[in-house]
């Protein structure tokens, strides 16, 4: 069964919908008539109940397929739900097949912080990565929550919201419901737990990875690296010394370093950009943990200029043969390009006071400023509505750089003048 969960429109909540798809078919049997001989033996089979089952279990999963691809996520998952249940009863299934339905099941219910919901699924599945995504997005939520301040929504609030169709009570080790953890209580609250759940998922990361080897698993492979490092990221922010913090990102930048460059731009232009715009983003993060800690200036420079190189790199993979940047970029990567431009402006800025030579400043200021400019004139020509804040916050940056700018080179026209005088 492979049903495909997309983004849903369907009313009601996730709960009330999934209780309206029923595993078992309707008890109230009417008496059939005797087949005829015209009608052939299909009628005789269909009104034998045992023969009916198999045909009732195919269509609950004919209707999570149609009900995915028309797009209502809810009764997708509903109707996948339903069939993976009966399929453990009858006792006749792919178990390759099966598994990777109950992943995907448990990934539904992952988008609606159904923590206890996606671990049933996942402990159903026995899949290694499984159980490290299930650690890693708990502890994604976690720092959500407790770190970021968001407030979570939760598509099933306890074991009584769950349908009968989710009791995967056949299946051996299959956990009872009511022994989950469920809500706020299934997530970290402070570093020791937050090390809990990295410490359960970075093993299973790593077993995965010796499947999913580069060579033959590319996309796989970068993947699972990418939520290694969003691991690491996590627990960084529940830690509290700086140096810790600054460990635990060099952790992250370990993983990606060697991949960049490595891939191919042609087949895999994703993943590069992927990998320079993380390391990009690690880099800035170390270098405002040390700003904020009043580091040595020439490490806080150093963390700068890293994150600068891997920005640029993000950045240049956009531009033309002509070695010009593009007036459009693809929607999905709009949101990452103007978010690298922004985060470039404020590395050079911050790096600019560093720098001891008056014309290594300008450089410095002059580049900042050109990529706020950029920032600007997309946002203003493409009409990027979401972006209009950062847009008008952009140009004021740039305005007082161009201030500075000035001032710097009269001062150094006038230094000039004076020793040419002198």
């Amino acid at each position: 069964m492979k049903a495909i969960l997309q983004d849903s429109s369907s009313s009601g909540s996730a709960a009330q919908q999934l209780q309206q798809v029923q595993q078992e078919p309707n008890s109230e049997q009417q008496e059939q008539p005797a087949p005829s001989s015209s009608t052939g033996s299909w009628v005789a089979e269909l009104t034998d109940v045992a023969a009916v089952e198999p045909h009732y279990t195919t269509t609950l999963y004919y209707l999570a397929q149609v009900h995915g691809h028309a797009g209502d996520k809810v009764l997708s998952a509903s109707y996948c739900a339903a069939t993976l249940n009966r399929q453990i009863k009858e006792g006749s299934f792919n178990v390759n097949e099966w598994v990777q339905n109950s992943l995907q099941l448990s990934g539904y219910f992952l988008d609606g912080n159904a923590f206890a919901l996606s671990q049933y699924c996942y402990v159903a599945a026995n899949v290694c990565l499984a159980l490290a995504k299930l650690h890693l997005y708990t502890l994604v939520a976690s720092h959500e929550l407790h770190v970021e301040g968001r407030q979570l929504s939760y598509s099933f609030a306890g074991p009584a919201d769950v349908p009968a169709v989710l009791s995967f009570d056949a299946l051996a080790g299959v956990p009872e419901l009511s022994g989950l953890a469920w809500g706020d209580a299934a997530l970290a609250d402070s570093p020791d737990a937050a090390l809990t759940l990295f410490k359960e998922a970075l093993p299973w990361f790593k077993q995965a990875l010796q499947y999913y080897q580069l060579e033959g698993w590319v996309t796989e492979h970068c993947n699972i690296l990418f939520e290694m490092s969003n691991l690491y990221r996590c627990l960084a922010g529940f830690e509290a010394d700086p140096h810790k913090r600054c460990v635990m990102h060099r952790s992250r930048a370990k993983l990606l370093q060697p991949l960049e460059g490595q891939l191919s731009q042609q087949h895999y232009p994703g993943l590069s950009r992927s990998i320079s715009l993380e390391l990009g983003n690690i880099f800035r993060e170390i270098g405002d943990i040390k700003a904020a800690a009043g580091r040595e200036p020439d490490k806080v420079a150093a963390a700068g200029s890293a994150a600068s190189l891997h920005y640029q790199l993000f950045l240049d993979s956009f531009k033309g043969d002509d070695g010009q940047l593009p007036a459009k970029v693809e929607p999905e990567m709009e949101q990452h390009y103007l978010s690298a431009a922004f985060c470039m402006a404020r590395v050079l800025q911050a790096g600019a006071a560093q720098h001891k030579e008056p014309r290594e400043y300008i450089d410095a200021v002059e580049q900042a400023v050109f990529w706020l400019d950029t920032l600007v004139g997309y946002v203003k020509q493409n009409s990027v509505a979401a972006w209009e804040q950062e847009a008008a916050m952009a140009a004021e940056m740039a305005s007082l750089l161009k201030e500075k700018l000035a001032l710097t080179q009269r001062q150094m026209a006038m230094q000039q003048r004076l020793r040419a005088a002198a």
